[in-house]
């Protein structure tokens, strides 16, 4: 936490090496936490990106550790929505330094965590055989029904049922040995997805 803080006092006062620092340790996350909103790996990155320089252009007025995170998830989350609005050619939001509320933290706090456990899944699947991955990410964690499964890859129902529980007890042994319970993960990342 003492190294967090020297960071922190250290980004405050225009120090690159901290900026580099928070953008080490939070663009994985930011960025599962953009593709959540926007379902586009390339923006994801892009969004998750702009958010470090809105944070750069902003360091004088964060007030804290907990506060620069949720700049940054507000922020990522902001870009998301003026994405989508644009798209239906709405008006767009902006984001208000000054909006970042207690009442926000729990629901940044929410995000914050299924977007690292997001992270984790995404970790493990680069483990598994290609195809046991992309039917599960499609069924799990992009909200495909089978049949659209099967449709999509143009395989049948048994290879999709096959592919997701063969993924899940693989996941289910790799997190293990990372004393992670895959039951509990996704308990926790169902009643906390955003």
């Amino acid at each position: 936490m003492d190294e967090q803080k020297n960071y922190f006092d250290r980004l405050k006062k225009g120090d690159e090496v901290a900026l580099d620092y928070y953008i080490k340790n939070n663009i994985q996350t930011l960025t599962f936490f953009a593709y959540k909103h926007v379902r586009d790996e390339q923006l994801s990155e892009e969004l998750a990106c702009d958010s470090f320089v809105k944070l750069w252009h902003n360091k004088h007025l964060l007030k804290n550790e907990s506060h620069l995170q949720n700049f940054l998830f507000r922020v990522t989350r902001n870009a998301c929505l003026n994405y989508l609005e644009k798209l239906k050619k709405q008006p767009v939001l902006d984001y208000d330094l000054a909006s970042l509320d207690i009442a926000d933290d729990h629901d940044i706090n929410r995000k914050i965590i299924y977007a690292e456990f997001l992270k984790l899944i995404y970790n493990e699947l680069e483990k598994l055989p290609k195809q046991q991955a992309l039917i599960f990410k499609m069924s799990f964690l992009d909200g495909y029904s089978t049949e659209e499964i099967c449709a999509i890859l143009k395989t049948s129902k048994n290879n999709v049922f096959y592919a997701k529980s063969k993924a899940q007890a693989t996941l289910r042994l790799l997190l293990k040995k990372r004393k992670f319970e895959l039951y509990n993960l996704l308990v926790l990342a169902y009643f906390y997805q955003p």
